[in-house]
């Protein structure tokens, strides 16, 4: 039997944030212990922290929401085979692993929810600094810090409007000046900092930057969640042809294969 429609309220985006912070706590404890990094098929690191956090997500997401698939990184590189379907969690248990290997603080837990190709709610973590945020587009996004992620703790994020100065944009390690040149300058950007993750896009819904390009391809686990939460702050994630960018792109090997620009407002 299909599992029952998902209601996108408070309490699912309060559940997803409790899970995101519950492996970021994991993360935290392992890194602790001490992580020797393993290498991938495609030569991306992998620690043992990656791995657990993704089962606890897995086995948290089986309890709350009994049926529904779930696309995760860690699963779909061991070979577990996902097939679309109209309602799923996109899952990313450590977005940033290579950052995270040198001790950097900028990697994220990603918890989304994909309902007909559409980002429609989503969690993160940043583990480092103890914040977690949620958000869904038409609802809104909330920021919680430091083991404190109840329904009266958060604080509810916009994007700020866009300064008359000039736009802050936040880069990929992989996006080279170059390559998106054009773009910030039509944009007015004036800023620009080099960000490790999902967390350009946590920095765009809480207003502390204006756009965030990316031309080198990502996975649907790199975005949804980062997608989710930032459209509920009043931003949006549009794909090369303008369009929103979408997700269960089976016959793409689920990649977002010609970039996206995020932006903190309506596009420019």
């Amino acid at each position: 039997m299909s599992p029952a429609p998902l209601i996108i309220d408070t309490a699912l985006l309060l559940a997803l944030a409790r899970l995101a912070q519950d492996a970021a706590a994991v993360i935290l404890r392992l890194q602790a212990d001490g992580l020797t990094p393993e290498r991938k098929a495609d030569h991306s690191p992998v620690t043992a922290a990656d791995r657990a956090a993704e089962t606890l997500i897995l086995l948290g997401l089986d309890r709350l929401w009994p049926g529904v698939p779930v696309l995760a990184e860690e699963a779909t590189e061991a070979g577990v085979v996902f097939s679309p379907a109209p309602w799923a969690f996109v899952v990313d248990p450590l977005d940033g692993t290579r950052a995270f290997v040198r001790g950097s603080a900028e990697y994220t837990v990603n918890i989304g929810l994909v309902h007909h190709g559409a980002a429609v709610a989503g969690a993160l973590a940043a583990p480092a600094t103890g914040e977690v945020w949620a958000g869904a587009p038409g609802l809104g996004a909330w920021k919680w810090l430091a083991d404190t992620v109840t329904a009266a703790a958060g604080t509810p994020i916009r994007c700020r409007p866009y300064p008359a100065e000039g736009l802050t944009a936040l880069l990929s390690e992989r996006t080279s000046g170059g390559s998106v040149a054009g773009l910030l300058r039509r944009a007015g950007v004036t800023t620009s900092t080099v960000m490790s993750s999902s967390l350009k896009f946590a920095r765009l819904a809480e207003g502390a930057a204006d756009l965030y390009p990316r031309v080198s391809p990502t996975c649907e686990w790199d975005t949804a969640a980062g997608q989710a939460l930032l459209e509920g702050a009043g931003g949006q994630v549009l794909a090369p042809d303008g369009g929103p960018l979408s997700y269960m792109k089976a016959e793409a090997d689920y990649l977002n294969r010609g970039g996206f620009t995020a932006w903190g407002g309506p596009a420019l």
